[in-house]
């Protein structure tokens, strides 16, 4: 077994050789559930799934993790962070070896629930480390470069995934196989660079998130941006894990041009998101997170009025855009919210991660349902009046941080 070193976060080689193992974990593995994201809503075609049936099935891990994060968030207290991590990837690696030879739906749908399990496991554990390794001058910019490898990772996964499948005639075990080769890459690299933190061995029994105050704020600090993370959430995913299907059957491209156009989400994670992480770090976090839902009214428009390959690309930018800018600006609003409460940070990031996740949840659930019951222009009019409302509960957040400031 190896035998790790007990670190401060004041080390900056340790620092940044462990903020790089956590950078280039998230763009392997989202490398290889790019693979299987793009994949999956075909696959469940073939299977004879619906269209809700499938919103669905892309909405079973978020919702896993609804149910999972607080506990898993508890747990990170418990057994540290660091442990959490490697055993969540560790997860990760049986899930995506499980898709090889997942041939009925329902199985799909219990992978998809072990998913969820790993991802809530996950994502507590992670953001504690890049708030231990990302230095709090530039915290947001930490998670930009995190969020900008899981992008790149994922949109070199589906682009990956469109070639593999038109050049194998849809032989979807090559690609599910593919991903679960590209998984362990992950497990290796975390296991060698990311180090035991002094974190790690403060564990125990810690009071409730929900008790205690910090920096004088109220105890329902966090339950106010927990709601501006689940409305942003809901707007983004509405379209996000729909969107092959919907290049294909409403705007008529390939499964190629569909990848190609992932493929931009290369540029806007390499460029935009550390901007934007920089953006936020040094002017207003509030700005930066209320972009994403004013890029999803300007994306839903372009869907809705030109359905071509031109079109969707230009969308498809906005998206993006609108995912690069909120993600660096949730992170290090979240991180610091749970390290006011060092004794009790798992949790709390456990309960506002739940809340985003809550939105990523409902987003395909209700895109499918709105889609199959009343149609594609229902949908398209659903996001652009949700994204609406969740801009102006941003600004009303950022104006409410004002007056509690001055």
């Amino acid at each position: 077994m190896l035998e790790c070193q007990v670190v401060t976060p004041t080390s900056a080689s340790n620092s940044r050789t462990a903020l790089l193992a956590l950078i280039a974990d998230g763009l392997v593995a989202r490398f290889g559930f790019g693979l299987i994201t793009f994949a999956l809503p075909f696959y469940g075609l073939e299977l004879g799934m619906s269209y809700a049936e499938i919103g669905v099935l892309a909405a079973l891990r978020p919702l896993t993790a609804v149910g999972l994060k607080p506990l898993m968030g508890r747990l990170t207290d418990v057994i540290g962070q660091r442990r959490m991590y490697i055993g969540a990837i560790v997860g990760r690696c049986i899930v995506a070896a499980l898709f090889v030879v997942a041939s009925q739906v329902w199985i799909l749908f219990v992978i998809r629930f072990l998913h969820g399990a790993t991802s809530a496991a996950r994502d507590p554990a992670a953001a504690l480390l890049i708030s231990t390794y990302g230095g709090k001058k530039k915290l947001a910019t930490a998670f930009a470069w995190y969020g900008s490898a899981r992008e790149v990772g994922a949109a070199l996964g589906i682009v990956c995934a469109g070639v593999m499948l038109t050049a194998s005639d849809d032989f979807y075990p090559l690609v599910f196989l593919a991903a679960a080769v590209i998984s362990l890459v992950g497990l290796i690299l975390s296991m060698l660079y990311i180090p035991r933190t002094s974190h790690d061995d403060d564990t125990g029994d810690h009071p409730s998130p929900l008790d205690s105050r910090a920096d004088g704020t109220p105890n329902s600090e966090w339950v106010v941006y927990a709601i501006l993370g689940i409305a942003m959430a809901t707007t983004g995913a509405m379209l996000v894990q729909l969107f092959p299907v919907l290049a294909v059957d409403y705007a008529g491209l390939t499964k190629a041009q569909t990848s190609y156009i992932f493929a931009l989400s290369l540029l806007v994670a390499v460029f935009a998101a550390p901007w934007f992480g920089h953006l936020a770090d040094r002017f207003s976090r509030h700005l930066v997170l209320s972009l994403r839902a004013a890029l999803n009214i300007i994306s839903t428009a372009i869907y809705w009025l030109a359905p071509s390959f031109g079109g969707f690309v230009a969308g498809r930018v906005c998206d993006d855009l609108g995912k690069a800018a909120f993600r660096p600006a949730w992170g290090a609003m979240t991180a610091e919210i749970a390290e006011s409460n060092k004794s009790t940070r798992g949790r709390t990031l456990g309960y506002m991660d739940t809340a985003q996740s809550a939105g990523e949840a409902l987003g395909p659930v209700l895109a499918g349902w709105l889609w199959d019951e009343f149609g594609i222009a229902t949908l398209f009019a659903a996001r652009i009046g949700l994204s609406v409302a969740a801009e102006a509960y941003a600004v009303w957040v950022a104006q409410r941080k004002v007056r509690r400031n001055s």
